[in-house]
Parts: C-alpha cells; structure tokens; sequence
C-alpha cells in the first residue's frame, strides 16, 4: 500500500512538472524565421507574435466541414480573448485553393484575424499539425504551450456532441494569462487529413 501510494505521489509531482514547464518561454528559431503570405495580400513574419502575450495558430481547411463548423467558437474565442493581447492566427496549407476561395471562406464565417497560406508546408514542417482543425497556443517566443483539439465536441469523424464537456483552448488560454499550470497539454484532433508532400 506503502509502495502503491508512493508511486501515485510521483506520478503527481511529474503531472505537476509537465503542466508547470508550459509556462516557461522556449524560443522557436526555426518558427520566427518563417514569413507567410495573408490571403488578403501582404505577409506576415511569424517571429512577430512576440508583440502579443501568447498566440493561436489554427490549421483550417475551406474545403472541411469540421473546419466550418468550429469557425463559431473560433470566433468568440478570439473575441474574448483580443483584449487580453492574445494574436489569432488562421492557417491554410497548401495550393489547392486561390487566395481570393481563402479569402471568402473568411469573410462568409466572419473571422476578424488573418489567414496565412501555408503553401510550402513551412509552418507545417515545423508545428507538425496533422489535421483541419488543429490548433497551437504559442508563447511569444514561438515555443508550443498547447496543442490539439479546441474542445472535445467531436469524437469522431461525422460524430459530434451538441455541447462540448472539455474546452481544451479556452481553458489553456484562462491559465496561461493567469500564469497558472494547466492540464492537458496535448490532445488528439479529430479532422481532415493534412497531405504533407513527401
């Protein structure tokens, strides 16, 4: 029992060591080199998310379903959370798409924060997404403090709950301005597949 109760006790401190290793900065070099083109027009330097206290990188799709339908909670997330200097950034991999078919999918579900296209896999090759929707909370330096699903809503593909019992972004988001370890640091995204060339 001795033994049992110990090792319960470790396992907690190495939790606890995890969680609490999110808060600290890890610059990304290979990250803040990276400059991306907005389907807009213009770019966008990756290293310049250290103007903000943390960012939201998001994989979308225009042509995923599941990419449509998170841009909801996408949208309040950002909302809530742009006063508290927190950068929204959307992310399309990939040729398949013009910028202009981006751009419409943006504007038609309303999302105020930029898409980047990723059209060489280079935030790809570093980030290592491997669906639409996935998303990484950045600190300011570039180093991964989350990474996963925004929330629990789907258990599988074509499978979604009507309400999500885990908000895994929003709660990361609350402790990490609060600087408060949090838990779980990594999830599984449920998605489409991002083809990455060989």
């Amino acid at each position: 029992m001795k033994k049992h109760l110990f090792g319960l006790f470790l396992a907690c401190l190495s939790l606890s060591a995890v969680a609490q290793a999110t808060l600290e900065w890890q610059e990304n070099p290979s990250l803040q080199r990276i400059r991306l083109k907005k389907s807009v027009g213009g770019s966008f330097k990756l290293g310049n998310i250290h103007m903000h206290a943390g960012a939201v990188v998001v994989f979308l799709s225009p042509e995923c379903p599941l990419s449509e339908t998170y841009t909801l909670a996408l949208r309040e997330l950002h909302s809530r959370y742009k006063e508290d200097q927190i950068g929204f950034y959307g992310v399309v991999p990939g040729k398949d798409l013009s910028p202009e078919a981006i751009e419409r999918f943006r504007t038609t579900y309303q999302l105020e924060f930029p898409i980047l296209l990723d059209s060489e896999y280079a935030l790809c090759k570093v980030l290592k997404p491997r669906v639409t929707p996935e998303v990484f909370l950045l600190d300011p330096w570039g180093g991964i403090k989350y990474r996963g699903a925004i929330d629990d809503r789907v258990e599988a593909l074509g499978k979604l709950k009507a309400i999500a019992s885990a908000e895994y972004l929003n709660e990361a988001l609350e402790k990490w301005l609060m600087t408060e370890p949090f838990w779980p640091i990594e999830t599984t995204a449920i998605g489409c597949l991002i083809e990455m060339p060989q």
